[in-house]
């Protein structure tokens, strides 16, 4: 749901790998936010396995909405018309790089900077660090947030039309948010098991 659809670089995110699913499945960005759509896509083998004997076995309330497929068709169009793909490898490269030399700036904050494309985590070594950098970036405009599973790293995932003066901007303030937190905070216990 969310590597797809440009996030990551690639159209699908597999693509990388050389990877071509049996299933994949489609949302978030697939009506580029203008309305909720979500798709199922299944090589013909394990679609009728499911399906061929019962084609109402799942059904949907809102299911072939005309208004939420025209959106989706327009989002596509958007993606490929304006190499957006492209756009999320190349600013991601940028990001993440710009990332990665801001962790080796406050190596006692940032364990890690992981991601691919325009999904890149930022993982602190104690998630005390993130309860003052994310409001700092906050204040300078920038929006990130936790992952909901781990609050020691901080998602950052720019939209595909991003540009590399934006993500500039983001890079900077992340820059000042990690340095007011370690000035604020002084060096916390490590957390990330490293």
């Amino acid at each position: 749901m969310q590597t797809g659809l440009g996030r990551c670089g690639y159209t699908f995110a597999c693509e990388r790998d050389g990877i071509v699913p049996d299933v994949v499945t489609l949302a978030k960005g697939l009506s580029g936010g203008v309305m909720p759509i979500g798709a199922y896509v299944a090589r013909p083998s394990v679609w009728n396995a499911a399906y061929a004997r019962a084609p109402l076995a799942h059904t949907s309330t809102f299911g072939g909405s005309p208004l939420a497929c025209a959106a989706a068709l327009a989002a596509l169009e958007v993606l490929r018309d304006e190499d957006l793909v492209v756009n999320a490898r190349a600013r991601g490269e940028q990001l993440l790089h710009g990332a990665r030399t801001i962790a080796a700036e406050y190596p006692s904050v940032v364990r890690d900077v992981r991601g691919l494309g325009l999904l890149a985590g930022v993982e602190l070594r104690n998630e005390g660090y993130a309860g003052t950098i994310i409001p700092e970036m906050l204040k300078a405009g920038v929006t990130v947030a936790w992952t909901l599973n781990q609050q020691r790293v901080i998602r950052l995932e720019p939209p595909l039309i991003v540009t590399s003066a934006e993500v500039s901007r983001a890079l900077d303030a992340l820059r000042v948010a990690i340095h007011i937190a370690r000035e604020r905070l002084g060096a916390l216990p490590d957390m990330s098991g490293a």
